[in-house]
C-alpha cells in the first residue's frame, strides 16, 4: 500500500508526535507500506511551521515588553530570526527520520518525477478545462498537483525500490486529505469524487480516500489484542481523566461559540458565557495498535455533554443550551497499566 496525506493532515501534529502518527509509521513499518510526501505537500508544511513560529516568537515579544515595563527595563532575550531558521531545520531532520524510518519517501522529486514542463502543462490544462480538483469557482493549482503525485504513486514507490513486483496491492494507494469540497463526492464527503474516482479507474489505480487519518487507521492499523476489550476499558479508565482537555478544548472555542450563539439569537444583552460539562462518556467505539512489545496505543472514542449559558450582570441567566461534543481521546498501555490520556480530536454541536 501507499499512503500519501495531504498538508492539512500532516500539519495538525507539527512534531508527528501525537499518537495516531506513532501508529502510522508504526503501521507502515510493520506492513512495508510506503508514506510518500509530495514536494508541494512538504513545502507547505514547511511553510506553516515558519508561520507558527514566527507567530509564537510575536507572542513573546508582546509578552516581553510587557514583562520589560513591570521589571522596570529589565532586560529578556527572545527568539531571533537565526534561532527561527534553526529550528525549522530541527523539525525538517526529524520529520525526515521519521517518514524514512517507516518505509517512508521523502520525495522532494516527486513533482519532477515525469518532466518538470509536463507536469506543469498538466495541471495548466486541467485548469482550463475546469478538470477537478480544478473547478468553476477555483483554479486550484496545488491540489491537482498532489492529485497527480497520487495518480504517480506506483511509480515512484517502484522507482525507489521498497516493492520490486507488481501486485495488486501495490496499485492501492490511500489518499488522506480533509479538503472534501475538492476532493469528496458531494453527496458522500467519505467517497473519492466521481470524476477523480473514473480517472483513477482508468490508470488501473485503486483510491482509497479518506478525510482524516483516524478512520484510516481504524480501517487498516487496528489489531486485536486479547485482554484488551470494551469491558476492560470501561473498568480500567477513568473517563472524567480526560475532561480537563475537553474543557480545556471548549474553553479554546469559546469565541467561534459567542459568534454562534449571537447570530441564532438575536437581541441578547451582554453576558458572559459560561460551560459545564455534564459528563463524558465511551461512545460504543475503540481500535488497538501495537508499537512495541512494552507499550501499546488505544484510541477511544467519546461522547460529552455541556450546558451553556449566559449570565448577565445581575447574575441572572438570559440564555441557556447544550452542547454536544465528540472525538477520540487515546492512551498507553504499558504492563497493562493506562498512562498518558490525552485528547486527539473532537468537535461540537450546539443544540
Amino acid at each position: 500500500m501507499i499512503i500519501i496525506l495531504d498538508s492539512n493532515i500532516w500539519i495538525q501534529d507539527s512534531w508527528r508526535l501525537s499518537p495516531k502518527f506513532e501508529i502510522l509509521f508504526s503501521f507502515a513499518k510493520k506492513t512495508k507500506a510506503s508514506i510518500v510526501i509530495p514536494e508541494i505537500v512538504f513545502l507547505e508544511i514547511k511553510s506553516n511551521y515558519i508561520k507558527k513560529l514566527r507567530e509564537a516568537r510575536e507572542g513573546l515579544r508582546k509578552a516581553q515588553r510587557n514583562a520589560e515595563k513591570v521589571f522596570h527595563g529589565k532586560q529578556f532575550e527572545v527568539l531571533k530570526e537565526e534561532e527561527v531558521y534553526a529550528s525549522v531545520e530541527t523539525f525538517i531532520k526529524k520529520l525526515t527520520s521519521k517518514v524514512n524510518d517507516s518505509n517512508g519517501i521523502f520525495s522532494a522529486d516527486l513533482i519532477t518525477s515525469k518532466n518538470p514542463d509536463s507536469h506543469f502543462q498538466e495541471v495548466i490544462g486541467r485548469i482550463i478545462a475546469r478538470k477537478r480538483p480544478a473547478t468553476e469557482t477555483k483554479e486550484n493549482f496545488k491540489d491537482c498537483l498532489i492529485w497527480l503525485c497520487v495518480l504517480e504513486a506506483e511509480c515512484i514507490s517502484q522507482r525507489a525500490k521498497f516493492e520490486s513486483k507488481k501486485s495488486r496491492e501495490q496499485k492501492k494507494v490511500a489518499f488522506i486529505s480533509s479538503n472534501t469540497r475538492d476532493f469528496a463526492d458531494s453527496n458522500d464527503i467519505k467517497r473519492l469524487h466521481p470524476e477523480l474516482l473514473a480517472e483513477s479507474r482508468e490508470r488501473g489505480i485503486s483510491v482509497l480516500y479518506y478525510v482524516d487519518l483516524e478512520h484510516f487507521l481504524r480501517d487498516f492499523a487496528a489489531e486485536k489484542i486479547e485482554f484488551i476489550n470494551e469491558n476492560w476499558i470501561l473498568e480500567n479508565i477513568d473517563f472524567s481523566d480526560i475532561e480537563y482537555e475537553i474543557d480545556d478544548a471548549m474553553m479554546s472555542s469559546i469565541s467561534e461559540i459567542e459568534k454562534l450563539v449571537s447570530s441564532t439569537n438575536a437581541n441578547l444583552p451582554d453576558g458572559i458565557l459560561q460551560l459545564t460539562c455534564n459528563g463524558t462518556n465511551y461512545s460504543d467505539d475503540f481500535y488497538v495498535h501495537e508499537i512495541s512489545d512494552e507499550c501499546i496505543i488505544i484510541m477511544i472514542a467519546f461522547d460529552s455533554d455541556y450546558t451553556v449559558e449566559l449570565e448577565v450582570r445581575d447574575g441572572s441567566i438570559k440564555y441557556c443550551s447544550s452542547i454536544h461534543v465528540r472525538g477520540w481521546f487515546s492512551c498507553e498501555v504499558i504492563e497493562r497499566e493506562v498512562q498518558n490520556i490525552r485528547l486527539e480530536d473532537y468537535s461540537w454541536t450546539i443544540h
